[in-house]
């Protein structure tokens, strides 16, 4: 009796062993079949895949769907091209998965760029909305919500402002006036001579602040000739020729060069060259730069400028003058 146990439980051993066996060779061949397709080192995978949801159908080629609205799409577009998408897919063209408000961020060509689009109807094309850009040279360039496009000048940071009604608005500063004091909103800093100026705000109001502590000057006297300078200012009365219908008084430039040249940035009728658009760039479906714009080059006017604040100085010392005079001649 005891044998016979045995020799059963031999077989059951056995069975056992070759189940196993059987189970180790099907898991190889699952192995080896998914290894030729992504070795398990090193997984490459081609074609198009789907995380945590069905693939939406799509004419990328290399494509990473992440859930049922987000992707990242690698194009080569002459220079490579990376898209992340949120509830936009590329389907002969950029489409809304779903009926609602749609993103992208975009690499190419050294460039970051950031665009968004309004709610839309499922399947429906987009028309992106470029928001903020960042070209290869480190300039930063922000639109607003109006029709402008990029403006591309020599700053490193360039804002085209958003209309609303009918006015436009640039910047907008906020600060907590809670603690009361003094709130920076900008500085000007020089990497030689430290901050130059400020612009500052109080729960009072705002000031526009150049440099003036007397640690920062020297040989410091009073100003001379106060009144014979101020008699060769010549203010005046003009319309712009942008709005001749309005009328303001104010100064030419060069002419208060001549008695105040602090006050006056520029040279009188001087030219520079600068380029301009002759075609613009041509674009892909994705918005992306395919054929550079055409820029050509002109000689424009440099226009001078005015720095009135400058002036406040001589005024002052002209009016004290006066006063000293009035009183010497009423002692």
């Amino acid at each position: 009796m005891s044998k016979a146990r045995d020799s059963i439980e031999d077989l059951k051993t056995i069975d056992a062993n070759l189940a196993a066996k059987a189970t180790n060779t099907a898991l190889a061949t699952t192995n080896t079949a998914v290894a030729l397709k992504a070795p398990i080192a090193s997984p490459v995978f081609t074609g198009n895949v789907g995380v945590g949801s069905a693939l939406l159908t799509t004419t990328a080629s290399n494509m990473l769907q992440i859930g049922s609205t987000s992707n990242l799409a690698w194009y080569d577009q002459g220079d490579d091209e990376l898209d992340i998408s949120v509830n936009a897919i590329n389907n002969s063209g950029n489409k809304y998965i779903q009926a609602k408000a749609a993103s992208q961020y975009i690499q190419y060509a050294g460039a970051h760029i950031f665009r968004v689009a309004p709610s839309g109807s499922a399947g429906a094309a987009i028309t992106w909305k470029d928001c903020v850009k960042v070209d290869p040279a480190g300039k930063l360039l922000c639109r607003g919500n109006g029709t402008h496009s990029y403006i591309d000048p020599e700053e490193s940071l360039s804002v085209s402002t958003s209309r609303v009604g009918t006015h436009d608005y640039g910047i907008f500063v906020s600060g907590n006036d809670a603690g009361g004091g003094t709130h920076f909103q900008m500085r000007f800093y020089n990497n030689v001579h430290g901050t130059k100026g400020s612009i500052t705000t109080t729960s009072g109001g705002t000031a526009f602040n150049t440099s003036s502590d007397y640690r920062l000057k020297t040989g410091i006297q009073d100003v001379s000739t106060p009144v014979d300078k101020v008699k060769l200012l010549k203010p005046c009365n003009f319309a712009w020729v942008a709005e001749p219908s309005v009328r303001i008084d104010g100064f030419i430039a060069h002419e208060v060069a001549e008695v105040v040249p602090e006050a006056v940035t520029g040279t009188k009728d001087e030219m520079v060259d600068e380029q301009y658009e002759v075609t613009p760039a041509v674009v892909n479906d994705h918005g992306i730069e395919t054929t550079a714009r055409v820029m050509g080059t002109r000689n424009v006017p440099l226009m001078q400028g005015v720095d009135q604040a400058k002036l406040v100085p001589l005024l002052t010392a002209t009016i004290q003058e006066l006063i000293a005079r009035i009183e010497a001649l009423e002692a």
